[in-house]
């Protein structure tokens, strides 16, 4: 177990040095986070930054910056905020570089949808939800994005898999818990 699991579950059991680092952690995160959505910002990208750092700081905060004041904020506040850091700067988008390469991986991946014979007229919503899934950053940084994963991922419109569900999918292969070939077979199958 690493040491930032280590300080999650220790604040959930209300352990005192635990919250006493994740505020810490916070703190200092927060700090590196917003220098890294004021360079997204200044590059104009921010809609490709890694998504749900925006979606958590608009719905939460009102605000396109990570507050760091920590004093009187419920643990599971903290603990929310702090998953919600570590997945943003652990995401290569947090970077103008990397914000960049999957900005022109959605397009390529767009691309490859309208050759599949997609439109937007007659398919918006399924065309919308590969293309959002199609836009994991595991997979933008993998390259790939072939026309068997939109079929894969278009397939499981119609089961009842979960944009999570396939979005969990997509991470395990992203992160190598899986192969490519069993990513298929499971969203296939669903």
């Amino acid at each position: 177990m690493d040491k930032f699991t280590r300080m999650i579950m220790g604040a959930r059991r209300a352990d005192i040095d635990s919250i006493r680092e994740l505020k810490n952690y916070i703190y200092e995160e927060s700090g590196v986070a917003n220098k890294a959505l004021r360079s997204l910002e200044r590059a104009g990208i921010t809609e490709y930054a890694y998504g749900h750092a925006y979606t958590f700081l608009q719905t939460e905060y009102q605000s396109i910056k990570f507050p760091q004041a920590v004093a009187k904020r419920p643990v599971e506040d903290l603990i929310k905020q702090a998953l919600v850091l570590h997945k943003f700067l652990k995401s290569p988008t947090r970077y103008v570089k990397g914000a960049r390469a999957a900005r022109a991986a959605q397009i390529e991946g767009i691309k490859m949808l309208n050759e599949l014979g997609y439109t937007i007229s007659t398919d918006s919503d399924r065309l919308r939800r590969v293309s959002r899934l199609l836009g994991n950053d595991g997979l933008k940084f993998t390259g790939t994005i072939r026309y068997e994963l939109m079929e894969a991922i278009d397939s499981t419109y119609d089961s009842q898999l979960t944009d999570q569900e396939v979005q969990l999918m997509i991470d395990r292969y992203a992160s190598g818990e899986i192969t490519y070939d069993r990513l298929i077979e499971d969203m296939r199958n669903a």
